[in-house]
């Protein structure tokens, strides 16, 4: 079994974010992506606009339709601080036999070096960098390698990036959906329709329950 395992905020869960998954999973051969949203993001100063219970009930509500995409609690029900080395020892430890693949996107990976214990992230997963194939993406990822990964990451003589322990990372490119949740948080606040940016069961928990009404917009997730 091969899995991929994407966290992130999904501060709401939209169709950027899924459609990313899914291509993954079909690029990869992965039989399932777990979506594992954080409970508080280390580099987001207030943690989220939604509490972690509705980001994962949102999460579960858009993934429902889908049978290469699964929604995981892990960091929610571990609280606190949520750092990926954690979250890929646990998979680790309850799905030993499966090969696991950390997807990431480019900006996030491109600041990697600032996460906790990045180091060891290396020898826990795959990684695959998720980015529009348009850009330069790949010249930027092997670019921030070079600069930030020396040492943890050298290219073989087929030009794959592998660590130490052999496990390797390449880049994967996704359909481009310029779809932010910023934005969608912003719609939702003035009331404006959030349709086709985020799946129906998700638009309508948002309008039920009255998420981001009462929030000040003051950073991007």
């Amino acid at each position: 079994m091969k899995i991929g395992i994407f966290g992130g905020t999904f501060d709401p869960v939209h169709l950027g974010h899924l459609r990313a998954g899914v291509e993954a999973a079909e690029a990869l051969g992965l039989s399932r992506v777990y979506f594992v949203p954080s409970h508080t993001a280390p580099h987001k100063k207030d943690g989220g606009r939604a509490s972690g219970l509705q980001r994962l009930e949102m999460a579960r509500l858009a993934v429902a339709s889908c049978r290469l995409l699964e929604a995981s609690a892990v960091e929610i029900e571990r609280g606190g601080k949520s750092f990926t080395a954690d979250t890929l020892e646990y998979f680790k430890n309850k799905l030993p036999e499966a090969e696991r693949v950390f997807l990431v996107g480019l900006d996030a990976f491109l600041e990697i070096h600032t996460w906790k214990n990045f180091e060891s992230l290396f020898f826990l997963a795959d990684f695959a960098v998720l980015s529009r194939p348009q850009t330069r993406g790949q010249a930027q990822m092997q670019a921030y390698i070079q600069e930030h990964l020396n040492g943890l990451l050298s290219r073989n003589d087929a030009g794959q990036w592998l660590s130490a322990s052999g496990q390797r990372l390449c880049f994967v490119p996704v359909t481009g959906m310029d779809i932010s949740a910023t934005d969608i948080r912003q719609r939702a606040l003035k009331s404006l329709d959030i349709s086709f940016l985020v799946p129906d069961p998700v638009k309508n928990y948002i309008e039920q329950n009255r998420l981001y009404k009462n929030e000040k917009e003051t950073a991007s997730l």
